[in-house]
C-alpha cells in the first residue's frame, strides 16, 4: 500500500474532523476523499472490478483514515464489513450484480447484524424471519447500524423459528425499514449511527447472502 497516498489522505481527513464531529453532519467531504484516491475498490475483490487488499494493507488503511477522522474509520470499516459478508457468501448473482457497484462509489451499503452477534442476547431474537414461500420476512430490529440514513442497502441478519440465521441485503428504501435518529456518540458522532426497525419488511431469495 503507497504510504504516502495514505499518509496525505490522514491529513485530508483531520482538517475537517473536528468540525464534523462537531456538528453531527454526514462526513461528505470525507467520504469524497476517500473516493478520489480508490478507496471503494480497495475492500472489494479482484474479480468483482475491485483491488482485493489483503489484511495486512487492509488494516494499514484504516489505520490511516483513523488518524484522520474516527468517524469515517467507522463508517468505512462497517461498509467493508457489508461487502466482506456478500464476498464470503454462497449467492454469486448478488456478488456480481452489487459488488462492482461498491468498488465505484454508486452504492454505499453497510452491515446491521448485532442483533445476531453482540446486541440483545437471551429472550426472544431481537431480529425473527419467517418464510413466505420463498420470501422471507424480516420483523424486529437492528440495534446498531452505522450510515444507517445514508445507505443504500444493508446486509443483516435475523433468525427464523427453528433457530437457524438467515443473512440477507436489505434495501434501505423497501417498504417497513425505518432508521432511527442518529445515537448521541462522543467520538463518533458523525458516524450516523443508529436502530433499524423492520416490519414485515419482505426480501426474495435472490437477495440471500
Amino acid at each position: 500500500m503507497n504510504e504516502a497516498l495514505l499518509s496525505k489522505l490522514s491529513r485530508k481527513l483531520a482538517e475537517t474532523a473536528d468540525r464534523y464531529d462537531t456538528s453531527g453532519e454526514w462526513p461528505k467531504e470525507a467520504m469524497e476523499a476517500i473516493g478520489a484516491v480508490g478507496g471503494w475498490r480497495w475492500a472489494v475483490p479482484h474479480d468483482y472490478e475491485g483491488d482485493g487488499l489483503g489484511v495486512v494493507d487492509q488494516l494499514l488503511v484504516y489505520e490511516a483514515i483513523a488518524r484522520g477522522d474516527v468517524s469515517t474509520a467507522l463508517i468505512v470499516t462497517q461498509r467493508d464489513g457489508a461487502i466482506d459478508l456478500i464476498a464470503k457468501g454462497d449467492n454469486h448473482d448478488l456478488m456480481r450484480a452489487f459488488l462492482p457497484r461498491y468498488a465505484t462509489g454508486e452504492l454505499f451499503t453497510t452491515v446491521g447484524i448485532s442483533q445476531i452477534t453482540t446486541s440483545r442476547q437471551g429472550g426472544k431474537p431481537a431480529m425473527s424471519v419467517r418464510m413466505d414461500g420463498d420470501d422471507a420476512i424480516f420483523d424486529g430490529l437492528m440495534p446498531w447500524v452505522t450510515g444507517a440514513d445514508h445507505a443504500d442497502d444493508i446486509v443483516t441478519a435475523g433468525v427464523l423459528g427453528d433457530g437457524r440465521q438467515l443473512l440477507a441485503l436489505m434495501h434501505t428504501d423497501a417498504p417497513g425499514v425505518e432508521p432511527g435518529e442518529p445515537m448521541q456518540i462522543a467520538g463518533v458522532q458523525s458516524s450516523h449511527t443508529a436502530a433499524v426497525k423492520c416490519a414485515t419488511v419482505r426480501i426474495t431469495p435472490d437477495r440471500f447472502l
